[in-house]
């Protein structure tokens, strides 16, 4: 997978992640083309990093989003 490049069919999207927090998972809004995340507190925040994930796949699902273009979304947001 190449995320160096910009991917034109990604631009304007975002994408869910799980994201550590000194309390346990939250989950974390990732939006393509800007650094960073931007955290979304739910209470209770969850127990494991799995459970996190598991919830933000389902909404990127539910948005249409391939697991691939989100993890190319995410990606695109670490600098």
């Amino acid at each position: 997978m190449n995320t160096g490049l910009l991917d034109k069919a990604l631009i304007g999207k975002h994408a869910f992640t799980a994201i550590v927090e000194s309390e346990g998972y939250i989950i974390g809004r990732a939006d393509y083309g800007i650094g960073g995340y931007t955290p979304m507190r739910r209470e209770p925040t969850f127990k494991t990093y799995d459970a996190a994930q598991k919830f933000a796949n389902g909404l990127n699902e539910k948005m249409g989003l391939t697991k691939e273009e989100a993890l190319k979304i995410v990606f695109n947001t670490m600098r």
